[in-house]
């Protein structure tokens, strides 16, 4: 279950909770690694840890405070999250508070963990990839975790033939890569191997209209650059024949509930995901406008917390799903891209141990 906590303002959701319950009989039951989600303390250049660490008490001063200019649908977001933490941390779900340990290790484990891993990923073949039962998939001497009834695409979704599905989709989830340029300097350290940056006018000619149902709703995941989102409401879902219908937030927090990135920084602690319905949609549940999501994210950049759970309500029963960009499964749903399934790959995951 993704779902541990459900408010009228939102949900508080665990990642790796749910890559366990994708486990069917056949096969060692999986978890996501630990590690991967071990995010005891913001995200923070090491000086700036250290020196949190080493003045301990000084902790707010030098995190730094709201600032006034933050507008304030974002600062209403934020304020409502404390309360989704509060019952989380009642539930056992996150830890009372931080230390000055959590500071000074400054996400090591994690860091090191995703590094690793990025350090000796490699580039999925083109091709069609299915499986109905829960498998072991080997493909060029790596190990990938497919999930039940989980498809996918291995391909440049720009030059994709719509012919080839069978029939259209219910729900359209898009997590483009955005022009971004912490991302690009990343690239040019080597330290991402992720899907090249592509401009807005690229993400416009995504065939999304010839892929989406009737009643069908879109979710796109869109950067915090103002200028971006709104070139996205204005052009995007004109051009895919979809009306926004609300506004959601993924909110990132740490194992202590605290933001993943302090207010009033350049880099923001949250996600916006864009809602959208078919224009030509009669009679269906409405979305409900505001929302936030707030999870502890994993480690490595942009891998998002699975939607299915909390958009299930919205969409018909038995529907067809599609990611764009995907990079992991869901049981049921098709993912395409270049790296479709890059995330499900052995090594990011663990035996589950069921007493824990």
């Amino acid at each position: 279950m993704t779902v541990l906590i459900e408010k009228e303002i939102g949900y508080f959701l665990c990642h790796r909770r749910w890559s366990s319950s994708n486990n069917k009989a056949g096969i060692p039951k999986m978890i996501l690694c630990k590690d991967l989600f071990e995010i005891d303390c913001p995200f923070l250049f090491d000086l700036q840890a250290q020196k949190i660490a080493k003045n301990w008490f000084n902790k707010e001063k030098d995190m730094g405070r709201p600032m006034k200019n933050l507008p304030k649908d974002e600062l209403e977001i934020i304020e409502h999250v404390s309360e989704i933490v509060r019952s989380a941390k009642e539930a056992g779900y996150l830890r009372d508070s931080s230390n000055s340990c959590d500071y000074h290790e400054n996400n090591k484990k994690a860091r090191e963990f995703v590094k690793c891993f990025l350090s000796n990923k490699k580039a999925l073949p083109y091709g069609k990839f299915s499986s109905t039962d829960q498998k072991i998939l080997s493909l060029n001497g790596t190990n990938y975790l497919f999930f039940p009834n989980a498809s996918a695409v291995v391909c440049n979704i720009l030059s994709i033939d719509v012919s080839e599905f069978n029939d259209k989709f219910n729900l359209i989830v898009i997590d483009p890569p955005w022009v971004n340029k912490m991302v690009s300097r990343k690239r040019k350290r080597n330290e991402s191997h992720g899907y090249d940056l592509m401009e807005i006018h690229e993400i416009q000619k995504l065939p999304v209209k010839d892929l989406l149902s009737e009643n069908g709703l879109v979710a796109l995941w869109c950067t915090n650059k103002a200028a971006f989102r709104s070139f996205a409401l204005q052009k995007f879902f004109e051009c895919w024949n979809v009306e926004l219908v609300a506004t959601w937030y993924w909110i990132k927090v740490t194992t202590s509930g605290e933001l993943t990135t302090p207010i009033g920084k350049n880099k923001k602690p949250f996600e916006i995901l864009l809602l959208g319905r078919n224009k030509n949609c009669v009679n269906y549940k409405p979305v409900p406008s505001h929302r936030i999501i707030v999870s502890i994210p994993a480690a490595i950049h942009s891998f998002k917390p699975p939607l299915d759970e909390v958009l299930k309500p919205y969409i018909q029963d038995e529907p067809r799903c599609l990611e764009m960009f995907s990079r992991s499964l869901i049981p049921n749903w098709t993912s395409i891209g270049l790296e479709a399934f890059q995330l499900q790959d052995i090594a990011l995951y663990e035996p589950l141990e069921e007493n824990k």
